[in-house]
């Protein structure tokens, strides 16, 4: 047995939020959520019943504290926490609009904390065969700095040479970098990934995709760029797409939701695949981890705030239902 089944690393950020569909210049309050693409899946994963340690930098102050309670709370262990004396927490602001005003988000995040994370904050004891399982990263944290794209890259060569798994996922943040300078740090990830994760209009940004492919066509290209992945491609309204390690093509619609909050629904998405794929009864089949995927972005998008607080009772009843069938070809 393992300490923990899932590690993963990044930034933590508070999100500040005019209550009432209000503008940011107008509001005299704001709704405070944690946030950041890491907490949200590992409290995702969390919920569904996986032990999950989240890694960052935090400055050793009340918000900092802040976040390691609400994770200890949704069943996250922070205890790899690096602190900081001196340097700050990263926020942001979301404007929730209506159409035909669009959505705004603001950030506030540069030479945060986690910022400044760098290789020697990666606990050795951690990254050990009989420590855990399971790395996932995202492309959120090496964009974040030089250092942090060196630890990043350090910490999937450190948990493959531990014999864990390791999923990665693009993200691409076009406020903290390019497509191409996404391109030179996260193709060498995805070449040490087990499972790689990307929104269909990422593999086009960084991977240059060409936008007249469909789904399975840029799979196919994707599989002869990277081979013996395991790749899961999110469509936007389209649903998911996967290819497995035979070379099936795998097809999940997504399920009708009522939308709340759509924030955080494509880290939802990565706890439900990684649950379905790892860590479910039906464990290394990728047609039902997609479905775990699909619920879980599904259920997210019904509750506000970045992280997903689903109840694994009634995300398990949304997989096993017969809402919408798996296509598998």
């Amino acid at each position: 047995m393992t300490t923990f089944d899932v590690v993963t690393l990044g930034e933590a950020l508070l999100r500040l939020t005019p209550p009432h569909l209000q503008r940011i210049e107008q509001a005299q309050q704001f709704n405070i959520d944690v946030a950041g693409s890491e907490i949200n899946t590992a409290v995702g994963l969390a919920r569904l019943g996986v032990q999950v340690s989240w890694l960052s930098r935090l400055p050793d102050s009340p918000l900092g504290k802040y976040i390691t309670q609400h994770l200890h709370a949704h069943g996250v262990d922070a205890s790899y926490v690096t602190w900081s004396e001196s340097e700050r927490l990263g926020l942001y602001f979301w404007e929730d609009a209506q159409p035909p005003r669009s959505n705004l988000v603001l950030y506030d995040r540069q030479d945060s904390a986690a910022s400044h994370m760098c290789a020697t904050d990666l606990p050795a004891e951690l990254f050990q065969k009989n420590q855990a399982q399971h790395l996932h990263l995202t492309g959120i944290t090496p964009a974040l700095s030089s250092e942090t794209a060196k630890m990043t890259q350090r910490a999937a060569e450190m948990a493959k040479e531990a014999g864990w798994t390791f999923s990665f996922d693009i993200n691409l943040r076009r406020k903290l970098w390019t497509p191409d300078e996404a391109q030179k740090i996260c193709i060498p990830l995805i070449k040490l990934a087990d499972v790689f994760i990307t929104p269909l209009r990422d593999a086009q940004a960084v991977l240059k995709v060409d936008p007249a492919l469909n789904g399975e066509d840029a799979l196919a290209l994707l599989a002869q760029e990277f081979p013996n992945k395991v790749i899961a491609m999110t469509l936007g309204v389209d649903g998911s797409i996967g290819l497995d390690r035979n070379g099936r093509i795998h097809h999940q619609p997504i399920f009708p939701t009522i939308v709340v909050d759509r924030l955080g629904s494509g880290d939802a998405f990565t706890a439900g695949l990684l649950y379905g794929y790892y860590f479910s009864d039906s464990r290394n089949d990728l047609a039902q981890a997609l479905r775990w995927g699909n619920a879980m972005a599904a259920m997210k998008r019904t509750i506000r705030g970045d992280l997903p607080l689903v109840d694994k009772t009634a995300v398990t009843q949304l997989v096993q239902s017969k809402t919408i069938l798996e296509d598998s070809r």
